[in-house]
């Protein structure tokens, strides 16, 4: 009895707290049982390399992945939000899992995977393509297949969560990886650059009084 209403008391008091987090957008409170595993945790297998793959997308599903949006406001907006590799926008998880054309090769692979695994679930070929090819709603399939974002206008049968988040995470790890060895390569540039803008003139002291 002590258990459940423990439980029920941390379950009610995290949806509330959900709703102040933009972070946890993608993130499906309602999967959370205490005692029990998210669903991105439970259908992930138990390998090392399935473990390093879930970390990352866990990284990202909470916010707590480092990409220029996220540095932007930490450094008070010093620091551009704009993707270090396209310069075409914003770098935030939109843009990481859906958008940037820098790694819109390995999207276009793990596309063709999860359209095998969904296209027996949805004769409807609108709603695939919305899952596929719509920014929003393809970042919340990918972090979340669970997300509420997600079931509540296109129903994904449970039986498919397994395979979903196996491809997903595989999806997530190949794009981070391609972006750190992009970042890495360019890194001289960038350093460059940042070293060559000139710099603001600072303001006059005010007179020092002894």
């Amino acid at each position: 009895m002590y258990k459940k209403a423990t439980c029920n008391y941390w379950k009610e008091k995290t949806l509330r707290l959900f709703a102040t987090y933009p972070s946890a957008r993608y993130l499906n409170p309602l999967a959370l049982e205490f005692g029990k595993p998210h669903p991105v945790i439970k259908y992930a297998a138990c390998t090392k390399e399935h473990v390093k793959r879930c970390a990352t997308t866990l990284q990202i599903l909470t916010g707590s992945y480092m990409l220029q949006t996220n540095r932007s406001n930490f450094n008070q907006h010093s620091t551009k939000p704009t993707c270090l590799i396209c310069r075409s926008g914003p770098e935030n998880r939109i843009h990481l899992i859906a958008c940037c054309p820098a790694t819109e090769h390995i999207r276009c692979r793990f596309r063709m995977k999860l359209k095998e695994i969904l296209c027996d679930h949805f004769p409807n070929q609108e709603h695939l393509e919305l899952l596929l090819f719509d920014p929003p709603t393809f970042t919340a399939l990918v972090l979340d297949c669970t997300s509420p974002i997600i079931t509540h206008s296109i129903p994904i049968p449970v039986t498919s969560f397994s395979d979903i988040i196996t491809c997903c995470q595989q999806l997530i790890h190949c794009i981070s990886a391609e972006r750190l060895t992009i970042l890495q390569r360019i890194a001289p540039t960038i350093q460059k650059k940042r070293k060559t803008r000139p710099r603001k003139p600072r303001k006059p002291c005010g007179p020092i009084h002894a």
